[in-house]
């Protein structure tokens, strides 16, 4: 795909040339990524039916705890197996490396994230219980006891928040330009990100309203079939009788998939955003180095031989 990736632009036409470039090439798109897409969405609505109420699975749950720890282990796996298929798979329309090699990446980048994911959280229990155990030694107050490790766990990720925007901009580089090593990522790369902190911020922040506002219109029927069923069943497992029809936890799963295959795709666009922030970055530092490199030469002495 013609992408026209390094090119000063501003955060609005970041967005703009992601939707151009998703809408203009929707058919190449669909074609090379169908698979992973309808895997994906499968995957993430076998998840959302395995965390619905329901006796059966409640049952099954209570009496066999590590056969349903291993099925939803397997679940979390496939997940981040197909998501990062998925991703290569995106990659590879765009930079028009060996797929082989895009996957390589991507599955580098999936287990960092893992890593981060994994010591972020374990930070942020361990402060919350830190905080909770604290308060209730110096006999604080009920209230306080449950909502200051609450706003401990928010001022944390806000913080990590902030370090972390700037690998938004490394770990696209990293992925899509094959000539730079892991760790740039963290150094170099990282730096760069810091300096467009801003306009990563309102790119991304943008972004994340744009499709906050469609997954919102988008989610409506499944929420409202979920919601139905998860009453249901809850109303199940008090005794009551069923109130739908047989076939409603089929028409739940597949309401699920559609809706999910359809957000895949949304969060492709929310990465072809991110794509054109980074290119416009590439594109700016690039101009900067030229003038520099302009001014360095204007400023040498002229010699006589």
């Amino acid at each position: 795909m013609d992408t026209e990736l390094y090119k000063c632009r501003s955060f609005s036409s970041c967005i703009k040339a992601a939707y151009f470039l998703f809408s203009t090439n929707i058919m190449a798109i669909f074609k090379k990524t169908w698979l992973p897409a309808i895997l994906y969405s499968l995957i993430l609505s076998t998840s959302v039916m395995m965390y619905m109420p329901g006796k059966a699975l409640n049952s099954a749950g209570m009496n066999k705890p590590m056969v349903t720890l291993s099925i939803m282990l397997s679940i979390y796996i496939l997940d981040l197996a197909i998501g990062t298929w998925f991703l290569a798979s995106i990659i590879s329309m765009l930079n028009g490396k060996n797929f082989k090699l895009n996957l390589t990446r991507s599955i580098i980048l999936t287990g960092i994230s893992i890593v981060l994911s994994f010591v972020i959280g374990f930070v942020l229990y361990s402060f919350k219980e830190f905080t909770a155990i604290f308060l209730s030694s110096v006999k604080a107050s009920a209230t306080t006891t449950i909502v200051a490790p609450i706003g401990v766990m928010v001022i944390l990720t806000i913080i990590f928040g902030i370090i972390l925007l700037p690998f938004s901009f490394s770990s696209m580089k990293y992925i899509v330009d094959h000539t730079f090593k892991l760790k740039d990522m963290f150094n170099r790369d990282y730096f760069i990100g810091w300096h467009y902190w801003g306009f990563l911020f309102i790119t991304l922040f943008i972004t994340l309203i744009i499709a906050s506002l469609v997954s919102l219109i988008m989610l409506i029927p499944l929420f409202i079939i979920t919601i139905a069923q998860g009453v249901n069943q809850l109303g199940i497992i008090d005794g009551d009788q069923s109130g739908v029809p047989g076939y409603f936890p089929y028409l739940l799963f597949m309401t699920s998939v559609v809706t999910m295959f359809i957000f895949v795709y949304l969060s492709m666009w929310a990465d072809f955003v991110l794509y054109y922030a980074y290119g416009s970055i590439e594109a700016i530092e690039k101009e900067k180095k030229e003038a520099i490199g302009t001014i360095n030469k204007e400023d040498k002495p002229n010699t006589i031989k």
